[in-house]
């Protein structure tokens, strides 16, 4: 056996000693864990101890302190008190006059709002003429007063109806109205290219047929040729407000016993009257050919006048409708 042997057999003698000494130390530090590991669990029950000791001594200081006032409450007569708050006169608290009145006079003008825009919101009449200009996108052309049938303005010896104001004062504020439509009229038709002018309205009584002879009149003294046509058929009087006698009618065309240019009127102020017949049932009543024939009438006195101003009935009967068609504009008053 040579020196090496002997080394490699002492290394592995050491190797077996500190393998020996390992397992020792291991247990060691096993069972030292294991004290440490108790004395961690000892430190932890005894805080918990010392503060239920501490719970319990606050406990029994709180005791002994309520049975040392009970037991001196009992060596005295009568009623152990204290004054916390001194007393003092009562005052009202509820209800606040002056709150409530505010209170109630807020609410009520809340609810008067509330209730006027609620009465605004469903009332769907118009109240100004520009609010009916809105809704129907269309132009105002004037505004008419309500012109009354008093002889005393009339000129002497004529037999015009007294409401045609452009004719007997024609200076005056109304007969200005209705000059105030005739320019809208006239600035709203450039050039006259809508020679044919259909004025109508809702309900019988509107004035329509005094506007159009007052319209008709004020047309004339610019200097146009006017042509007036009474097509509320069945109930025409504009011959009568425009004081005329006429010698044949719109029937005696339909029964073919007069031409178009034999009804022809010479009226107030250089106007010229197509007068219609009044009180003929029939005339209500027409049928589509004579219809026709009336509007193919109408074309052939085009070219001799400026502008026809045709005045219809009130509504929307046939009659109304047809003339409707025809015009190139409608005035609705």
């Amino acid at each position: 056996m040579d020196f090496i042997d002997l080394y490699i057999i002492s290394l592995q003698e050491q190797i077996r000693m500190n393998e020996a000494r390992i397992g020792v130390l291991s247990e060691d530090y096993t069972t030292q864990k294991e004290i440490a590991g108790r004395i961690a669990a000892t430190n932890f029950e005894l805080e918990e101890l010392l503060k239920e000791q501490a719970t319990l001594d606050r406990l029994s200081e709180s005791v002994q302190s309520n049975l040392q006032a009970i037991s001196a409450s009992n060596n005295k007569e009568g009623f152990n008190f204290e004054i916390t708050y001194p007393p003092s006169s009562a005052k009202k608290v509820k209800p606040d006059l002056t709150q409530s009145l505010a209170l109630g006079a807020f609410l009520g003008i809340l609810a008067g709002l509330g209730l006027a825009y609620a009465v605004d919101m469903a009332d769907r009449t118009f109240h100004s003429p520009d609010e009916v200009s809105r809704a129907l996108q269309l132009p105002i052309l004037g505004h008419m007063p309500k012109l009354v049938n008093d002889k005393k303005q009339a000129l002497k010896g004529s037999n015009v109806a007294p409401t045609i104001i452009a004719h007997h004062k024609s200076r005056s504020r109304n007969a200005e109205a209705v000059r105030a439509v005739r320019t809208s009229i006239f600035f709203n038709n450039r050039e006259l290219k809508h020679k044919v002018i259909q004025v109508t309205s809702p309900h019988a009584g509107d004035g329509k047929s005094t506007l159009t002879a007052n319209l008709a009149v004020s047309i004339a003294q610019a200097g146009k040729r006017v042509l007036l046509i009474d097509a509320d058929l069945g109930l025409a009087n504009v011959d009568i407000v425009m004081g005329l006698k006429p010698k044949a009618t719109l029937a005696d065309l339909f029964d073919g016993s007069a031409e178009l240019t034999d009804l022809l009127v010479p009226g107030p102020g250089g106007v010229t009257v197509l007068p219609a017949s009044s009180g003929v049932q029939e005339m209500a009543y027409l049928t589509d050919d004579q219809i026709l024939l009336f509007m193919g009438a109408l074309e052939e006195l085009d070219r001799d006048f400026d502008i026809l101003l045709v005045d219809t009935g009130a509504g929307i009967g046939k009659n109304v409708l047809y003339f409707n068609a025809a015009a190139q504009e409608v005035m609705v008053v």
